[in-house]
């Protein structure tokens, strides 16, 4: 089992990957988390697909993720990241979760 996620502060974001097999689910994490986000990059998929340079390099990856000023933060700026409007990818070893409708 997975214990890490995407996901976004956008919920028009989000909703653009839901489908029969895919739904919106908000989710929180119980206990330790880290978070990964920028508050410039709406989907780093969608970015790299603009960008170019497939297949993709470690180096140009990290060069990029500084350019968007990536964040890496623990335990820490939950608020801040979901009201991002941006994509979050996020660690943790215990979720908890709500369909949304």
């Amino acid at each position: 089992m997975s214990s890490k996620v995407f996901g976004s502060g956008n919920r028009s974001e989000a909703e653009s990957y839901c489908d029969e097999e895919h739904v919106l689910i908000s989710i929180e994490p119980i206990d330790d988390y880290m978070l990964c986000y920028s508050p410039k990059c709406r989907d780093m998929f969608d970015h790299f697909q603009r960008v170019g340079h497939h297949p993709w390099q470690q180096d140009f990856v990290w060069q990029e993720m500084n350019s968007l000023q990536y964040q890496l933060v623990n335990n820490t700026s939950w608020d801040a990241a979901a009201t991002s409007n941006c994509e979050i990818m996020m660690y943790a070893q215990k979720f908890k979760y709500r369909r949304e409708d």
